[in-house]
């Protein structure tokens, strides 16, 4: 009789046990799924800054190529303005030897007209 009872108690610890473990393991199941679905937000996450991140820098690449680019246009509308403000001088020069030139030939026609 005491025999059957310590094996009466022995059989209600260990089936005691057991649920327990079958507890537990439920509730590490629920944290696995808990981790691996906060993991999955994380990984998503991650992987949306790291898109806007190469977005970013896309667009700074792009943006530097513009400036660069509007730089050349810039040197190029200088060396424009270079060359017509050299012309400009010149057509000046060219005006201003004109005008001697008619002044000289007025002087001379003068000069032959009064001999």
């Amino acid at each position: 009789r005491k025999r059957d009872q310590d094996k009466a108690l022995v059989d209600f610890k260990i089936s005691s046990m057991e649920r327990e473990a079958v507890e537990l393991n439920q509730i590490c199941m629920k944290e696995k799924e808990r981790t691996q679905e906060a993991t999955a937000v994380h990984v998503a996450k991650i992987a949306s800054l790291s898109n806007m991140i190469q977005c970013q820098d896309n667009s700074k690449i792009e943006l530097c190529q513009s400036i660069k680019f509007m730089e050349t246009e810039i040197k190029d509308l200088y060396k424009q303005v270079e060359l017509k403000d050299i012309k400009t001088k010149e057509a000046d020069k060219a005006h201003a030897i004109e005008a001697k030139a008619t002044k000289l030939k007025a002087v001379n026609a003068d000069m032959k007209f009064n001999d």
